[in-house]
């Protein structure tokens, strides 16, 4: 479905498309939803957030254990127009997006990325919903 820009009032972009067309530079984020493969909980983010064993715990169960305090970030990245991930300096352990470690820099997150920490522990599914 596509979309209007709240910022400039551009009709019709189109639905897969974070970018106004318009060209005014306004970016459609969205809501980042990670879904558990193991337990289909799931938790929702508006904000840049930091990731770390307590929400982990409560949604992917045990696997949670293998989390540092603070594993990884969630942001949104206007020079990406997209939410990228972020590893944490504080992560013992790596954070893989489609079995690849994340980058210092941020990697980019789309609809059906899989994170995990190393290559298989706790699968998260990464989902945007648009209002």
């Amino acid at each position: 479905m596509s979309w209007n820009c709240p910022n400039c009032g551009t009709k019709d972009n189109l639905p897969n498309v974070s970018v106004c067309h318009g060209m005014c530079g306004y970016t459609r984020y969205g809501r980042l939803v990670l879904v558990s493969t193991e337990t289909n909980k799931e938790a929702r983010f508006n904000i840049d957030a930091s990731i770390g064993r307590g929400l982990l715990a409560k949604l992917v169960g045990d696997g949670g254990r293998f989390a540092s305090e603070e594993q990884f970030l969630l942001r949104r990245c206007p020079d990406q127009s997209s939410w990228v991930i972020v590893p944490s300096v504080k992560a013992i352990n790596d954070t893989q997006v489609n079995g690849v470690v994340i980058e210092a820099s941020g990697t980019k997150l789309v609809d059906g990325s899989r994170v995990t920490i190393g290559s298989d522990t706790m699968p998260l599914v990464v989902r945007f919903e648009y209002d």
